[in-house]
Order: C-alpha cells, then structure tokens, then sequence
C-alpha cells in the first residue's frame, strides 16, 4: 500500500485522481479519463475506508512545535496511516493553533471551533466539546494537569467504539485508549 501527502493529489470530477500517474495519459488518450478516474476511486476506497474526522479536546501550553510533532503527529499517522479528511480543532490553546497549522499545511479541512461565551457563559467549553465528540469519528485528547476530565471522556468514548488518542502531560506520552 502506497501513502501519498494530500498535496500529491488534485481533484477531478469528484474523484481523486494521482496528478503523476495520469496526466500524460489523460492529455494523450481522453477516453482513459473515466477509466482512471474509476480505477483511482475504487484504489482509493478500498485504502481509505470511510472517512477520518479528527477531533481535538484539551489543551497543553508547554508543548513546542517539535514535540507536537515528533510526540504527537508522527505516532498519530503511523497508527492512522494516512491523513485525516477533516480535523476539528477547539480556538484556546498554543497546541491547538500548532495543530491547524499543521492541518493547513497538509491541505486538510480544518474547522476552529469557538466556545461563545456570551452567549453560554460557564457551559461554553462543555457544549463545544459535545459537539466535537458528537461529529468526530477520532479523537486526539490532551490529558489535564489538574483534571481528570479529559481522561473520564476518552474512555467513555472509547467504549464507545471510536477511536481515541491520549496525550499525557508529563511527561508528554501519546497512547491509544483501549477499552477491554
């Protein structure tokens, strides 16, 4: 199984066809277009499966760009195996602006989530990360320093058959919650 960046790929009619492959061959023989572009989806579902909606919950301000990325990121793909489809991302936080950064960069549809606090007050945080657990298929949760809240939720959801990724404040440990 081949992974390619999001970035090697460009969209055409819907389908996602790889740009290296087949555009010689659709310039010379207009009649593959549809072949290939049926061959590639059919490729690509079988690899992909159903699409990854990362959600991200919790927070760390003393994480730096390079441990997100070799102590988060890195371990996150490897178990992933390819790149989230969309990836939702709370607004507070230094790891979550490093996190869509990152996703920009990637060319994954990001979606910051605000908390209105105006409008909600105290329930601000709590109604945006039920809707962060609500439309994601994976989560990525930052353990707190001084709580045990973001712990509780990954091994509610968990057991909820998603798939959930914990981060560990000190020291700083990724791992993959599962539910026996």
């Amino acid at each position: 199984m081949r992974l390619y960046k999001a970035s090697h790929y460009r969209a055409i009619q819907g389908f996602r066809i790889s740009y290296s492959k087949s555009q010689n061959l659709i310039k010379l023989f207009p009649f593959f277009y549809s072949i290939l572009a049926y061959m590639e989806f059919e490729s690509e579902t079988r690899i992909i499966g159903k699409p990854i909606i990362l959600g991200i919950l919790g927070k760390l301000e003393t994480l730096s760009k390079e441990d997100i990325h070799e102590k988060i990121l890195h371990p996150l793909m490897s178990v992933l195996r390819r790149l989230p489809d969309k990836v939702l991302i709370p607004s507070e936080g230094q790891s979550s602006a490093y996190l869509s950064i990152w996703s920009e960069r990637q060319s994954v549809e990001t979606q910051i989530l605000e908390a209105d606090w105006r409008k909600f007050q105290r329930r601000a945080i709590i109604l945006r990360d039920s809707r962060i657990l609500k439309e994601a298929s994976h989560l990525l949760i930052f353990g707190g320093i001084r709580s045990d809240r973001n712990k509780d939720t990954a091994m509610r959801e968990a057991r909820k058959g998603k798939q959930v990724f914990f981060i560990e404040p000190n020291p700083v440990e990724f791992y993959e919650v599962v539910v026996e």
